[in-house]
């Protein structure tokens, strides 16, 4: 899953170099949900198609890859969370260290190459893993305390935290029609989550909601942070998975010390795991699935950038989110009522609008 899971954001969520989760499930700055393995995104829509022209079948088929793969990752995260006793953090953890595990066999058989690993590397992008890891954390406690229908729309508030907080961090101001299009998304926000009379009885907790707005806050800086730091050691890294390989390995690494919030937790689950052959099996073939699905979720971030415009990222998110609501429909039995329709609608209006004024904005600007 790889939560986690940007051309921009998702990453936005990612063009971020760094693309989940992601989405957790989890993409491009279009302000949607990619895109190192389990990475947080940068839905800021300010990402910058350098790709070229392209076939139309090749943007199709990057775009139906990134569509199954996002969907498949925060359904397989949800439904190995939805088991009794599973700790999050763990999960996520456990997810990290597949992924390393599965790239060095890759590099075993010679089907990759991998960069060396020292101190120096460590230190130059220790900010950068640092608030990912801290996104991925949240972005999973989020996706585990609320239903996959509305996780999108509990971590919607990216694009207004974004745009919000550049004044005071890049002294730039948005335009009435950006302010418009977050003015949407927030709408959308209130309705999809607060729009249920019974919190209980469709699993709107107020936890996945904090966990939501967090996680959208972590976002955000982290989309500056990357914006402020990351050209100085993009340069260094050529191959396709150093930034994929150097992401899981430093991240699994920093969310160690997270795990002693979930000390007791993870103490009671390792009797679980002994006792009980349902949960173990669910943990395993849970962690080891989701744990390859973060790396197709990596690859199809990747693409994502790669191929296809913001404009793009944007529709084919919109057409995730819906697809995502009609898969936990029928496959996590999730309840899909009026209000968390609505609330999706509006949201994913608000971000195709905002992703049409700032194509519109940097249109105007090459012209000048």
């Amino acid at each position: 899953m790889s939560l986690l899971s940007s051309k921009s954001a998702s990453m936005g969520s990612l063009p971020n170099p760094f693309l989940a989760s992601g989405d957790l499930g989890e993409e491009k700055p279009s302000g949607s949900e990619p895109l190192l393995l389990n990475m947080s995104k940068v839905d800021d829509g300010t990402a910058i198609d350098t790709s070229g022209a392209k076939s139309i079948w090749t943007i199709v088929g990057v775009v139906a890859f990134y569509i199954f793969a996002s969907i498949s990752t925060i359904l397989l995260n949800k439904s190995v969370l939805k088991v009794e006793g599973i700790p999050s953090l763990l999960f996520l953890w456990a997810q990290l260290v597949i992924a390393v595990i599965i790239l060095q066999v890759a590099r075993l058989f010679r089907l990759i190459s991998l960069p060396p690993v020292n101190l120096g590397v460590f230190m130059q992008v220790f900010g950068l893993i640092a608030i990912n890891v801290i996104g991925l954390a949240l972005n999973t406690l989020c996706l585990a305390n609320i239903d996959a229908v509305l996780y999108q729309v509990a971590r919607s508030m990216i694009l207004p935290m974004t745009v919000a907080m550049s004044p005071f961090i890049q002294g730039t101001y948005p335009t009435p029609k950006i302010l418009a299009a977050c003015s949407l998304i927030f709408v959308g926000f209130i309705v999809g989550l607060f729009g249920e009379r019974h919190f209980s009885a469709t699993n709107v907790t107020t936890a996945g909601i904090v966990f939501g707005i967090l996680s959208s806050f972590s976002t955000s800086c982290h989309s500056f942070v990357i914006k402020s730091s990351f050209g100085s050691v993009q340069s260094q890294w050529t191959g396709t998975f150093d930034l994929v390989y150097y992401n899981n390995l430093f991240s699994s690494i920093l969310l160690i010390p997270l795990l002693l919030v979930e000390r007791d937790q993870i103490l009671r689950f390792s009797s679980l795991l002994v006792d009980n052959p349902a949960v173990r099996n669910s943990f395993i073939w849970g962690t080891a699935l989701s744990g390859a699905s973060g790396l197709l979720i990596n690859l199809a971030g990747f693409l994502q950038i790669k191929v296809t415009s913001p404009i793009t990222h944007t529709v084919s998110s919109a057409a995730r989110g819906v697809l995502q609501t009609i898969a936990a429909y029928f496959i996590l039995g999730e309840a899909v009522t009026l209000p968390r329709c609505i609330g999706i609608g509006i949201t994913l209006l608000g971000s195709c609008a905002y992703s049409w004024f700032k194509s519109q904005e940097a249109t105007a600007y090459k012209k000048v």
